[in-house]
């Protein structure tokens, strides 16, 4: 999982200027994420097996202010 998170981090960026939703994609098609836009979130599959039910991404930045949903949810 600590692979991955570096990953969907990128993903969200993108997303910012991409459709909806957005599937990546193992190197053998084993795994993917699937990456929601609104409201800002993940599913992981593994095999066509849900591993990780859709969750929702928050971001801790360096001066410790916490964005999720789109939204500031202030000082941690």
């Amino acid at each position: 999982m600590k692979r991955i998170l570096p990953l969907l981090l990128l993903a969200a960026a993108l997303l910012t200027s991409c459709g909806k939703s957005y599937d990546l994609h193992s190197p053998d098609g084993r795994m993917t994420v699937h990456i929601e836009r609104a409201p800002l979130s993940y599913t992981l599959s593994y095999d066509g097996t849900t591993v990780a039910a859709p969750s929702e991404l928050a971001l801790m930045l360096a001066d410790s202010v916490v964005w999720s949903g789109g939204r500031c949810l202030g000082l941690k």
